[in-house]
């Protein structure tokens, strides 16, 4: 997931492009294991990945770790993009960090997910039903998707 928005980023992407593509990477992920269930695009559309995947893509880097210059927009009516702190183009020469990842699972998809019980029922495989580590190891998606880390390259 990290590599493949990294290989986005160019003078001039729409850095709401590169979060998108994270979402849909992580979409694939969480279908491949089972947590999430349906159609990718039905799953893209309905937000569902938000409650996995709740924060921005990353920030700009300047003279402190979190640089001024992002400007989220938390009254945004798409969840999937409230909180990006970068938004718009990046400028030529822009130092930001790439951190996707899925997080804050499971209380906060739980918590997330309540209030679009609608896509819950046909989206997401209660936690309780989730695979097993081994067949996590198995599908290959472990170190992708899940341990409540983001890395921070």
């Amino acid at each position: 997931m990290q590599l493949d928005c990294i290989d986005m980023l160019k003078d001039g992407v729409l850095w709401d492009d590169v979060h998108l593509t994270a979402h849909k990477i992580a979409i694939d992920g969480l279908l491949a294991l089972g947590i999430l269930q349906g159609d990718k695009e039905e799953i893209l559309k309905a937000r569902t990945s938000v409650a996995f995947l709740p924060h921005g893509l990353g920030h700009y880097l300047g003279m402190d770790t979190h640089d001024t210059g992002g400007h989220p927009n938390y009254e945004d009516k798409d969840t999937m993009f409230r909180y990006l702190r970068v938004r718009g183009n990046l400028p030529e020469g822009s130092i930001i960090t790439v951190e996707p990842g899925v997080s804050e699972l499971p209380r906060k998809a739980h918590e997330m997910l309540k209030p679009i019980d609608l896509f819950l029922s046909l989206h997401y495989r209660s936690i309780s039903q989730r695979p097993s580590p081994q067949q996590i190891h198995q599908s290959g998606c472990a170190g992708q998707i899940l341990g409540g880390r983001r890395s921070s390259d």
